[in-house]
Protein backbone atom coordinates (compact mmCIF):
# COMPACT_ATOMS: atom_id res chain seq x y z
CA UNK A 1 0.00 0.00 0.00
CA UNK A 2 1.15 3.20 -1.29
CA UNK A 3 0.96 6.57 0.78
CA UNK A 4 0.88 10.16 -0.83
CA UNK A 5 4.26 11.39 -1.15
CA UNK A 6 4.95 14.03 1.48
CA UNK A 7 2.55 12.51 4.22
CA UNK A 8 4.03 10.86 7.33
CA UNK A 9 2.73 7.34 8.96
CA UNK A 10 2.02 8.06 12.79
CA UNK A 11 4.08 6.01 14.68
CA UNK A 12 2.68 4.39 18.39
CA UNK A 13 4.20 2.33 20.32
CA UNK A 14 2.21 -0.43 22.23
CA UNK A 15 1.41 1.80 25.37
CA UNK A 16 0.23 4.84 23.24
CA UNK A 17 -2.52 2.31 21.60
CA UNK A 18 -3.29 0.83 25.12
CA UNK A 19 -3.76 4.05 26.54
CA UNK A 20 -5.98 5.63 23.46
CA UNK A 21 -7.94 1.91 23.91
CA UNK A 22 -8.09 2.70 28.05
CA UNK A 23 -9.83 6.44 26.82
CA UNK A 24 -11.70 4.89 23.99
CA UNK A 25 -13.44 2.73 26.77
CA UNK A 26 -13.68 5.06 29.53
CA UNK A 27 -15.20 7.35 27.33
CA UNK A 28 -18.09 4.87 26.24
CA UNK A 29 -18.63 3.92 29.45
CA UNK A 30 -18.87 7.42 30.52
CA UNK A 31 -22.01 8.70 27.98
CA UNK A 32 -23.57 4.91 28.55
CA UNK A 33 -23.83 5.37 32.07
CA UNK A 34 -24.50 9.14 31.77
CA UNK A 35 -21.52 9.70 34.66
CA UNK A 36 -19.61 12.83 35.04
CA UNK A 37 -15.93 12.90 35.02
CA UNK A 38 -15.39 13.75 39.05
CA UNK A 39 -17.37 10.36 39.20
CA UNK A 40 -15.67 8.94 37.28
CA UNK A 41 -12.43 9.62 39.19
CA UNK A 42 -13.83 9.01 42.34
CA UNK A 43 -14.72 5.38 41.35
CA UNK A 44 -11.38 4.84 40.08
CA UNK A 45 -9.68 6.28 43.42
CA UNK A 46 -12.11 4.09 45.62
CA UNK A 47 -11.02 0.93 43.08
CA UNK A 48 -7.48 2.12 43.79
CA UNK A 49 -7.46 2.49 47.09
CA UNK A 50 -8.93 -0.75 47.75
CA UNK A 51 -6.64 -2.47 45.87
CA UNK A 52 -4.08 -0.93 47.78
CA UNK A 53 -5.52 -2.13 51.09
CA UNK A 54 -5.71 -5.65 50.07
CA UNK A 55 -2.07 -5.88 49.11
CA UNK A 56 -0.93 -4.13 52.43
CA UNK A 57 -3.38 -6.17 54.59
CA UNK A 58 -4.16 -9.09 52.46
CA UNK A 59 -7.27 -10.41 51.63
CA UNK A 60 -9.54 -12.59 54.22
CA UNK A 61 -13.42 -13.17 53.60
CA UNK A 62 -15.21 -13.85 56.88
CA UNK A 63 -19.07 -14.74 55.92
CA UNK A 64 -18.68 -12.99 52.37
CA UNK A 65 -17.09 -9.63 54.38
CA UNK A 66 -13.48 -8.52 53.24
CA UNK A 67 -12.06 -7.76 56.23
Amino acid sequence: MAFPTGKEVPKYTNKDLKIMGISSRLQTIMINENITVGELVGCAESVRNSYQALKREGMTAVNGELR
